[in-house]
């Protein structure tokens, strides 16, 4: 996370350089604390996903031999291109997160 935070009036704006705006503005302490925690939740949904996606790529065998499944990670990828179009649209995004574990583990 490289966000910088604007105390107004006790409130906070929440900004990103990485996209050039802010991303909260006159929120609570309690808010952006929410925020953050959800944002940080599905970046380990993302990993969780990726893991599912592309098991057992990257794993070692028992005779040290690294085990390559290109064409899952291809296909994860391809698919995390996809979704990233929806970030502007951050409820959308996290519910496709969601979707792509439950299709996968049911």
């Amino acid at each position: 996370m490289d966000y910088r935070l604007e105390s107004n009036k006790g409130k906070l704006n929440v900004y990103s350089p990485k996209i050039g705006m802010y991303l909260m503005e006159d929120a609570t302490v309690d808010q952006v604390k929410i925020a953050l925690a959800t944002e940080m939740e599905y970046r380990t949904k993302l990993e969780i996903v990726k893991l599912l996606m592309t098991f057992p790529h990257g794993f070692l065998t028992t005779d040290n031999k690294v085990i390559n499944n290109q064409e899952a990670v291809d296909e994860y990828e391809s698919w995390y291109k996809e979704i990233y179009q929806r970030i502007g649209f951050i409820d959308e995004y996290y519910s496709l997160i969601d979707e792509k574990i439950q299709e996968i583990i049911l």
